[in-house]
């Protein structure tokens, strides 16, 4: 029954009824059915109703809808300043230490299609972490992007960084 209601969301969604996805959505991506959820995650649209629901999947406990939200959800939200730093942390922490390897790819491709949104300009992209408190998810992060982005650790240039003291210089020259 959940599934056809989540199918019917999914018509009702699609076609020119009203809008009323933010209200109703995000307490269904908590069905006990994982087909449920994996459908909703599909047809969520991505606002900030909606986040929470969406970053909370992060763990689920079947592959394929992380996979879903990986793959197909997170991608969707334009710049990572979307999220709160405990949420970017808590979505990075979750895809990189996934015991699936889809999931894992998937996250580091989102690493990826981040830097690309600042323009490739790591030192920007490192600016959205919380450095002075903790590194570790930002350390996997550029570990993640620099094994699945080689170009992006080839096209890094330190030229006057040097000259500039904070954090995030040089966290990025520790990695």
């Amino acid at each position: 029954m959940r599934f056809h209601w989540s199918k019917y969301w999914q018509k009702c969604y699609n076609s020119t009824l009203p809008r009323e996805w933010p209200v109703t959505y995000p307490h269904r991506i908590s069905s006990s059915t994982s087909e449920v959820r994996k459908v909703v995650a599909l047809n969520i649209p991505p606002t900030d109703l909606t986040i929470d629901a969406l970053v909370s999947r992060t763990r689920d406990v079947d592959d394929a809808v992380r996979r879903v939200i990986y793959h197909h959800c997170l991608p969707q939200i334009p710049l990572p300043r979307h999220f709160s730093i405990a949420q970017r942390e808590q979505i990075l922490r979750n895809g990189l230490g996934d015991r699936d390897e889809t999931v894992k790819a998937s996250a580091a491709k989102l690493i990826g299609q981040w830097v690309d949104l600042f323009d490739g300009n790591l030192l920007e992209y490192l600016d959205t972490f919380e450095l002075v408190s903790g590194t570790e998810v930002a350390e996997d992060a550029l570990k993640a992007l620099f094994k699945h982005r080689p170009d992006v650790l080839d096209s890094i240039k330190f030229e006057g960084a040097y000259m500039l003291v904070g954090p995030v210089v040089g966290f990025s020259h520790e990695v």
